[in-house]
């Protein structure tokens, strides 16, 4: 039988629990994972018996030997009997011999002032069941503080403080290793109009795959993420795989200093991690006075000793949409994160496209025997559109403060307009547009292949759409001349005209109000403008542009200076042929309107 002078870390938790309420006690598990990461508690529930043991055993082995005894409390939980009876005795006989400390967790409303539990105090604040606060988020995150002061008191009692530093300082924080594997969206990397899911989408589709997989996936936590980044200006800490961070979760600040390590037998990326709760004061110590840093974190700035470390200043912002559920399956443990980030540079005033990113983090069990997480990370390429990569936010974060967000080079823009579309009625309107769109993706894949149309962006605009190619501009005009001919053979139905532009140039990516790609730059804007200068069925094209193209007899050009509609003198080709392929002609030989 343990003692608390005998407490040794991580401090067991034993969670006793109706299993109607299963929901809440996946929700305080992830609540409490916080603690788990720092390696101050390791909880244990019944879910955790492999299928053929002795249960009753189990059971009343990890209740005797847990350090904190955590009964959520219910109406079910009062109408168990063996809840309310066998594990709640056993429990209060150690809590009254000074064995282990119970806490009562009030999950919902019920009638159990004629428990034998009733004297002791229960969380949250003032026994409000959880269920009834209007933030049961912030609700959890009271008991997690209070089973906090409970395991700061067990270890206290058994490790008087030295003196050496401060109470609560440098001693009281275990080291732990963070092992996780990571998938980076491919929306940022490839000239694709992808929109990126939503978090309740990522989730759902997660629920889905799992379900098949026979995952167990525990109740969603989102929140809201703010993790600010040190290091001296020769980035020593980055250079040495560590990273020092400040993140701002909600009302709690934690400082967390991580270090790249390679464990035998080791699980994806690997991190030793040392995460403390840390005030404003204390902080501007650390960043301040790097010998009381490396005594506060001596767990992953151990042997770093002699590394030249000067003085601590904020180098990066990732300000990041977290979603994160629990994942069982029959081997291990671990949690899910669906991350939608943006990086902002401080002293520049600079933000970043958005990215999103999947990390699945081990949390308990053998994940190299998993073959329902080898299953499920197989799948995330196709059904998130995320491919595995070893990348740490931070390493991302400073290659986009070096680099900026790259242009992509020789990119052709085609606009199209088609004519009278604002003086026509809005069903012919909607009609014209869905021609053209029709007959568009024909024609693209017709002249270019049939995976073509998966690499062609299309931006609508209205009244018509501009197509961004990135690869191929000799075939653009047989593009643009296969669908002038699609659209007038059908024209005694549909009745649809188009004029057209084009330029070539660097175009890039941005984040639109609801954090999808979207893509932006001169070439879109300049294509719009030469198609202004044109009539019906006019192909008109920058200079620029026309050298890229490869126009070659029969196809013919004339070319002049034109003013565009934004006063811009620009030389401008008008591409036509009389005949094409024997059918109508392509292009319009007529003038361009003057400007």
């Amino acid at each position: 039988m343990s003692s608390p002078a005998q407490h040794g870390l991580p401090l067991k938790v034993f969670v006793s629990y109706s299993h109607q309420d299963e929901m809440w006690r996946q929700k305080l598990g992830t609540s409490l994972r916080a603690l788990e990461h720092r390696g101050l508690i390791q909880c244990w529930h019944d879910r955790k018996i492999v299928a053929g043991s002795a249960w009753q055993g189990e059971i009343d082995s990890e209740l005797e030997n847990a350090n904190i005894i955590l009964l959520l409390v219910s109406p079910d939980f009062m109408a168990s009997d063996y809840c309310s009876t066998i594990e709640v005795r056993q429990a209060l006989r150690r809590h009254e011999a000074g064995t282990a400390r119970v806490i009562p967790i009030i999950l919902r409303p019920t009638v159990w002032d004629h428990a034998i539990f009733f004297k002791l105090m229960a969380l949250p604040t003032e026994g409000r069941p959880v269920s009834r606060w209007h933030d049961q988020d912030e609700a959890l995150v009271d008991v997690v503080n209070g089973i906090k002061r409970v395991a700061d008191e067990l270890l206290s009692t058994a490790h008087p403080h030295s003196g050496a530093n401060p109470p609560g300082q440098s001693d009281h924080v275990p080291k732990t290793v963070e092992q996780e594997i990571k998938f980076a969206g491919v929306a940022n990397s490839q000239l694709k109009f992808i929109s990126s899911d939503s978090p309740d989408e990522a989730i759902d589709k997660l629920a889905a795959v799992c379900a098949l997989l026979d995952i167990r996936v525990g109740p969603k936590s989102q929140r809201a993420i703010a993790d600010e980044y040190f290091d001296d200006s020769n980035l020593s800490l980055f250079g040495v795989g560590c990273s020092f961070r400040r993140r701002t979760d909600g009302p709690r600040h934690l400082v967390t200093v991580k270090r790249v390590v390679k464990l035998e037998g080791g699980f994806g990326i690997q991190r030793r991690e040392d995460e403390q709760e840390c005030d404003d004061q204390e902080f501007r110590r650390l960043i301040r006075e790097t010998q009381h840093l490396r005594a506060r974190f001596s767990g992953p700035l151990d042997g770093l000793d002699k590394l030249p470390l000067g003085r601590l200043d904020k180098v990066l912002t990732i300000n990041n949409s977290r979603a994160s559920v629990s994942l069982t399956t029959a081997t291990a443990e671990y949690t899910f994160c669906y991350d939608r980030f943006y990086f902002f540079d401080e002293p520049e005033g600079r933000f970043s496209e958005c990215f999103t990113e999947i990390e699945i983090e081990l949390e308990t069990g053998h994940p190299a025997e998993d073959i329902q997480l080898q299953k499920l990370t197989q799948s995330v390429s196709t059904i998130f559109g995320h491919n595995p990569h070893a990348k740490s936010k931070l390493e991302r974060g400073l290659d986009w403060l070096q680099g900026g967000s790259e242009p992509r080079e020789s990119i052709c823009a085609v606009a199209f307009e088609i004519m009278g579309f604002k003086r026509s009625p809005l069903e012919w309107q909607k009609q014209a547009l869905q021609t053209v769109n029709h007959h568009a993706k024909d024609s693209i894949r017709d002249v270019r292949g049939a995976a073509a149309n998966d690499d062609t962006v299309c931006i609508p605009t209205g009244d018509g759409m501009i197509l961004l190619f990135d690869d191929s501009p000799e075939t653009i005009i047989t593009v643009v001349a296969s669908l002038q001919h699609r659209l007038k053979a059908d024209r005694h139905r549909s009745r649809v005209a188009l004029r057209i532009g084009i330029d070539v140039g660097d175009i890039f990516k941005f984040s639109d109000v609801n954090g999808n790609l979207n893509f932006g730059g001169s070439p879109m804007l300049m294509a719009r403008q030469v198609m202004l200068l044109g009539r019906e069925w006019h192909v008109l094209a920058t200079k620029r542009a026309f050298s890229s193209l490869g126009i070659t007899p029969p196809i013919e050009s004339r070319s002049r200076k034109y003013l565009t509609e934004s006063a811009d003198e620009v030389e401008v080709f008008n591409i036509f042929k009389p005949r094409y392929d024997n059918a109508d002609p392509f292009g319009n030989p007529a003038e361009p309107l003057s400007k």
